[in-house]
């Protein structure tokens, strides 16, 4: 009889979480330079067009990044490393499907 409530309650904890997960999405990316080659430490600002709210991340040594945990919508995606000029990438969406 002690179990139940403690059940439920993790239940109710665990759901929203899972709830959560399924409505978010990942932009991942390599940043690399006109011959190919891999370009670490670049700053990958993506940014979403409906509220303006930038989420920004750095390259790493292969030259990939990611940023996690998206809400639905469009994305301007942009790269800037000092000394180069900017380098916007396309604009992404992605949208919530219901089945």
């Amino acid at each position: 009889m002690s179990r139940f409530p403690a059940l439920v309650v993790g239940l109710v904890l665990v759901l929203p979480c899972a709830l959560w997960a399924q409505s978010t999405a990942t932009i991942n990316g390599r940043v690399t330079d006109q011959a190919g080659g891999v370009m670490p430490g670049v700053t990958v600002t993506v940014t979403n067009t409906g509220t303006g709210i930038p989420r920004t991340t750095v390259t790493n040594e292969q030259g990939l990044y990611s940023v996690p945990q998206l809400a639905p919508g469009r994305y301007n995606v942009r790269a800037e490393l000092q000394g180069l000029r900017p380098s916007p990438a396309p604009t992404w969406s992605w949208h919530r499907v219901r089945r």
